[in-house]
């Protein structure tokens, strides 16, 4: 029911996916300007994204506060400005009160930060929106390591799922597969001591891998990385 009520929710609306990227920079303080000026950088050019529809961050969160009569919104991070210790204390206090950005955006003791990019896919197919997004993405960390060589990234989110799961399932595919074929031909030959016997099998194994395949593409189902899995199922029966 959740998953019929998430799929009608996408349908009126519009389907987003994300992408996260994590930074950790070698000193184990977020806090410092050399590195809040990278997640300003990286948040900036993340809009460059295609199909990102909005980039969240300590850099650029809306923070509010109280002059006398007037109300006053901007980023908590501005371009282009070098903090002192007072600047850079005022903003560790308020992105570490911050609910909406501690152990979200920012870990509770500023060793990492994040950037999530929301990505709309709109009309388009997944397989075309993420993978574009997220070879964007990856440029853009390759480019980060270049400018401020003293972080580590990781990146993770819906988006980079839909692009690693197919990968990673071609890579089983290319490797693990054909490796469990030899294995099973190994020990065939071994507990039936007969080559003949051994490749008797694995003829059954190939033509049901046909049949099932075949049968399921008639039938319209779609392949996906769990039913790509069912290969290793009929080779295990």
């Amino acid at each position: 029911p959740q998953l019929l009520a998430f799929e009608a929710f996408e349908n009126t609306y519009v389907k987003s996916d994300n992408i996260l990227i994590a930074l950790a920079p070698e000193n184990g303080n977020v806090f410092s300007t050399e590195n809040l000026e990278a997640i300003r950088w990286l948040t900036d050019e993340s809009w460059q994204i295609p199909y990102s529809t909005r980039v969240d961050s300590i850099a650029n969160f809306q923070h509010t506060y109280a002059e006398d009569d007037d109300l006053i919104v901007e980023d908590l991070v501005a371009r282009n400005v070098a903090y002192d210790q007072a600047g850079l204390s005022r903003i560790k206090n308020v992105a570490l009160t911050e609910p909406l950005l501690v152990n979200r955006l920012i870990s509770a003791d500023a060793r990492v930060s994040g950037i999530n990019i929301n990505i709309s896919v709109g009309d388009e197919e997944t397989h075309v929106v993420c993978p574009a997004s997220v070879n964007k993405a990856n440029s853009l960390i390759t480019e980060l390591a270049q400018n401020y060589p003293h972080f580590k990234t990781y990146m993770s989110g819906t988006c980079v799922q839909n692009v690693t799961f197919p990968a990673a399932v071609q890579r089983d595919g290319t490797s693990l597969l054909p490796a469990a074929l030899v294995l099973m031909m190994c020990i065939l030959v071994i507990l039936l001591r007969s080559v003949l016997a051994a490749a008797c099998t694995l003829v059954v194994f190939i033509f049901s891998i046909i049949a099932a395949f075949g049968s399921a593409g008639f039938a319209g189902f779609d392949f996906t990385p769990p039913v790509a899995t069912s290969a290793i199922i009929i080779l295990t029966m």
